[in-house]
């Protein structure tokens, strides 16, 4: 704006001539540009794609014959045509045939894409199969350039150029001929202002000129000085009604809710309204009296910082209007005011007249917000801000005195949710106190105990002789959580999880410490509960690597970093191939192919695996429908896992249905949908509701793990599932461990009762196999069959099927009997 206003008018015409017809002149040959470019794109790519299908037709019979001399002699014809740079025949094996390039250095491989065209970098890649009566002979590669493009383009730069040298010239001379009409006429004005504003003749008036801009604004001149001829008049009236606004200015402060008062120069009160009086409890005429000590209207916390702003006033130092006090009444109270002060004149002595606004409750409902901003409400103990404040102070002790310490201790009850959830939000704050209480009790007079919200608590140690009394107190705790907890006629008992970080350790602020505690805490919760655990660098590493990932992983899906492999399922009955199960890997930029117990469980925690499965569902789909063509529509079932967080989800039944759309199968036979059984159990309602719903899609179902989750048959009876994975763990310890093989066994009798498949994973020795085949045992998976393989793998296993079959297990299938495995 400042830069605006210091320009001249013929600056300011110039701008606003070139502006406009500088961008329409931009714009225009923008849009000229980029019509020729796209012409000239699809012309080109027409051009070459004819080019391309004449020359694959020329050269099928030297792929034909192997003729790769006649076939570069056919190629080394388009040097004649302008644009093409190198063109490159591949035989039907993607091998390099024959080739022409204007560039020698140029090198060429296999197409990495099979037809089509691809437009980069001013280069346009045209590849065309060749093909001879529906048999593929090869590929032909055309490499063409846009210089041609490039060189239109240089062109209408210049002209554009040329076109904006001459705009500007005639911008120049339009905006110098348009300031002279403009600015002169103004300066006449301006030499009439100062005319006006040297003599204080308001009575002179502009001569109008026209009836243009100028003219209008010599009216508005004229009208301003008659304006200052009136407010003088005004002036006069003012003074006369400021006299009469004092005799209501008295008439106010008498009737005023505010306590006002005008003290003079010997600090004796010349002046109380009635709320004055009313607010100290004195009659007027006692506090007139010359010889009242208007010090006693004061408590004694404020008296001395009245007597030093009468210092500072005596010694001529300019005082702060405003501010407060705590006054007394006649009868004791203390009263808290906000005080604003003047000088004024009082029959001519120079006094000072004050207003007292009674503030008590507001500083009551502050100390109230200041309590609430530095403690915990619901139990009393300081919150996250007043402990983070002591404990930086005892930072920065420690960081003053050589062998002063401190250690933070990081709590989180173990079994909150479930008491919270199963007796209600109530009696969980009746339980929050009763630890809070506890906490207490544990903690020396110098120690500080602090609840950050919710279930979670935190300690400052300060000055501990050593760890062990760190641990000792941590082991105090654990030892007093042990006891249960009386409440309302019911005793509850839950442990607690404590992190601890130690000072020895160099923390520049109170969040690192305190992030370090909460690690710890973490660390003593995943051990199982009930314990502390001592912070240790490794512990900050681990958990910067899981953060790490985190970051990777969310940026994985978006870079294509993700891959499907493939595990046969191999029917036990008959000896074939029964499906496979697809198994999602990440290729990892820099630690390779990583397995899906190394990021699954980061996925669930942070919500990715949501993305994550609805990409798996897709990607298996396309890969299912490539396998029905492949195989002529033969029966072939591949499993897809999903993560108990989809059963929550109102849109996943819709998302299955255009997976499957989209992929172009016809409906969802062959398709499978695994689900663990402890997430069945946790979303039980959800996952039955969608199981059942999944029914008439023809997607089957199937109960992965199944054994570890401790499900309900009777719930296993009522659900539409079609088969059940007896987990890894059993199978692989069951010729060791009677138990695992007693579970194995029951869990196969219970399939067959109800009706369903069974499936035995981790079979990984010829043992394993035979013995889960003389239990009746429908399907198997495991290492012995195969390890999980890429598409293309799967495809050659899917196509070869029995030979496949025999040359992995050594021919036991021959005659399809679980006899004929041998131990």
């Amino acid at each position: 704006m400042l830069f605006h206003a210091t320009l001249s008018i013929k600056v300011k015409l110039l701008i606003a001539i070139l502006v406009p017809t500088v961008t329409t002149l931009f714009i225009g040959t923008a849009v000229i540009v980029r019509i020729d470019v796209a012409t000239f794109r699809e012309e080109m790519i027409s051009q070459t794609k004819v080019t391309a299908e004449v020359v694959s037709s020329y050269t099928v019979s030297e792929l034909a014959f192997n003729s790769p001399d006649e076939a570069g002699l056919t190629l080394a014809k388009l040097e004649s045509i302008s644009g093409i740079e190198a063109a490159v025949l591949f035989d039907a094996e993607d091998r390099l045939f024959a080739s022409f390039s204007r560039d020698p250095d140029l090198s060429f491989e296999a197409p990495f894409f099979h037809a089509g065209y691809l437009l980069e970098g001013g280069v346009l890649h045209m590849v065309e199969p060749v093909v001879l009566e529906g048999e593929h002979y090869g590929t032909l590669y055309l490499r063409a350039s846009t210089r041609v493009l490039e060189e239109k383009i240089r062109g209408y730069l210049k002209g554009v150029a040329f076109l904006l040298f001459t705009l500007i010239a005639l911008a120049v001379i339009v905006a110098v001929r348009l300031q002279r009409v403009v600015s002169t006429p103004i300066l006449r004005l301006v030499d009439v202002a100062r005319t006006v504003s040297s003599s204080g003749d308001y009575s002179t008036r502009v001569v109008k000129t026209g009836e243009d801009e100028v003219g209008a604004l010599s009216d508005a001149w004229n009208d301003m000085l008659a304006q200052v001829e009136l407010r003088q008049d005004e002036q006069r009236r003012a003074t006369e009604a400021f006299q009469r606004s004092e005799e209501r200015f008295r008439t106010l402060t008498e009737h005023s809710e505010d306590a006002i008062y005008v003290l003079g120069p010997q600090n004796h009160f010349l002046y109380v309204n009635p709320s004055f009086e009313r607010c100290f409890g004195y009659a007027a005429e006692e506090i007139l009296d010359p010889g009242f000590d208007d010090l006693k209207l004061i408590a004694p916390s404020s008296q001395a910082l009245i007597v030093e702003r009468r210092e500072r006033g005596a010694q001529g130092e300019k005082l702060q209007q405003q501010f407060e006090l705590t006054g007394i009444s006649r009868s004791g109270e203390e009263i808290e005011f906000e005080v604003n002060t003047t000088e004024i004149d009082w029959d001519g002595e120079s006094a000072r007249m004050g207003i007292l606004r009674n503030i008590t409750s507001r500083k009551r409902a502050e100390a109230q917000l200041a309590y609430s901003a530095f403690y915990d409400v619901l139990t009393g103990l300081p919150n996250r801000a007043l402990f983070s404040d002591r404990l930086r102070q005892a930072m920065e002790r420690a960081r003053r005195v050589d062998g002063l310490n401190y250690a933070v201790l990081f709590l989180d009850l173990d079994r909150f949710k479930v008491i919270n959830d199963s007796l209600g939000h109530q009696f969980g704050d009746r339980f929050l106190c009763g630890v809070a209480d506890r906490l207490r009790l544990c903690m020396r007079s110098e120690d500080s105990v602090a609840r950050f919200g919710g279930d979670e608590f935190a300690v400052l140690v300060e000055n501990p002789g050593d760890v062990s009394e760190v641990t000792h107190v941590a082991s105090r705790i654990l030892e007093n959580f042990g006891d249960a907890f009386e409440l309302e006629d019911r005793q509850v008992f839950s442990s607690v999880s404590i992190g601890i970080a130690l000072s020895s350790n160099p923390y520049e602020s109170p969040e690192a410490i305190l992030r370090d505690a909460d690690i710890a805490m973490y660390q003593a919760k995943e051990a199982g509960g009930g314990r502390f655990q001592v912070f240790d660098t490794e512990m900050h590493a681990r958990a910067m690597a899981a953060l790490q990932l985190e970051t990777e992983l969310r940026l994985a899906l978006d870079r294509g970093q993700f891959e499907l492999y493939y595990q046969p399922i191999i029917d036990l009955n008959s000896g074939s191939l029964g499906g496979f199960e697809a198994l999602v890997r990440w290729r990892h930029p820099s630690r390779g192919l990583m397995a899906p117990n190394e990021f699954i469980g980061v996925a669930e925690e942070t919500g990715i695996i949501l993305a994550l499965d609805d990409w798996v569902l897709r990607c298996a789909c396309r890969q299912l429908r490539h396998w029905l063509e492949v195989i002529d529509n033969s029966p072939i079932q591949l499993s897809v896992n999903f993560s108990s967080q989809q059963f929550v989800r109102r849109d996943l039944l819709s998302d299955v249905q255009a997976a499957i759309t989209e992929s172009g199968l016809l409906n969802g036979d062959g398709l499978a949908l695994e689900i663990t059984e402890t997430a069945l159990m946790v979303h039980l309602e959800a996952a039955s509701n969608l199981l059942k719903q999944l029914r008439p899609l023809g997607i089957r179902t199937s109960i992965d793990d199944f054994g570890t989750g401790y499900s309900s048959l009777s719930y296993l009876r009522s659900l539409p599932i079609d088969t059940l994975k007896i987990d890894r763990s059993f199978v692989s310890e069951m010729l060791n461990t009677p138990e695992d093989l007693a579970i194995v066994r029951a869990i196969i009798a219970l399939s067959k009762s109800l009706g369903l498949k069974v499936v035995a994973e981790g079979i990984e020795t010829r043992e394993q196999c035979r013995r889960v085949m003389e239990l009746g045992c429908d399907f198997a998976q495991g290492y012995w069959f195969s390890r999980p393989v890429s598409a293309v793998d799967a495809t050659r296993i899917l196509l070869e099927r029995r030979a496949w079959l025999d040359e992995v297990t050594g021919g036991v299938w021959a005659n399809r009997r679980a006899a004929d495995i041998e131990g």
